[in-house]
């Protein structure tokens, strides 16, 4: 019986041992590499104190491939679609283009078209409409919009902008 006993003493002092020079050995091979980031720490706070804070211009970091603009009511000119098409007075014009979720989250998008107007400013005979203001799109998904106007009252030769 006491065999059994002094053996699993020894047993557990030597576990015991191992273990002792394992934690050992880990502090000793991360003790430098920790001594050396509290020195960084410790040089950069210094120098802020002495200096203040840099300025650094970071460029606009996104999450994924997202160059989303926010809900706002005007947008940056790289959400803004341009579609140009030479037609004929009285024709009706039905052109499709695809909003896609490139963001890594659900997104609803405002879509919407600003005043159709002439060379002078003048507004068109009729204005473009949309078959949907709105578009929620789960990540990676896309979805069509079309944009109509009617040209019947519209005289040749003129050029609209929007």
């Amino acid at each position: 019986m006491e065999t059994k006993s002094s053996s699993a003493a020894g047993m557990q002092k030597m576990m015991s041992d191992n273990i002792q020079q394992l934690t050992n050995l880990s502090i000793s091979t991360l003790k430098p590499m920790m001594e050396g980031l509290i020195n960084n720490i410790s040089a950069i706070n210094n120098s802020v104190i002495k200096k203040g804070l840099p300025n650094i211009n970071l460029p606009k970091i996104t999450s994924g491939n997202c160059n989303c603009c926010p809900p706002e009511e005007t947008c940056p000119s790289h959400c803004i679609a341009a579609i140009t098409r030479r037609a004929m007075a009285g024709e009706k014009i039905i052109e499709s283009f695809m909003i896609k979720n490139d963001c890594n989250q659900t997104k609803t998008y405002r879509i919407g078209v600003r005043q159709l107007d002439d060379e002078t400013g003048n507004s068109a005979p009729s204005q473009p409409v949309l078959n949907k203001s709105t578009v929620t799109l789960e990540p990676g998904r896309s979805e069509e919009v079309l944009v109509t106007v009617d040209l019947a009252n519209f005289k040749n030769g003129s050029t609209y902008t929007t």
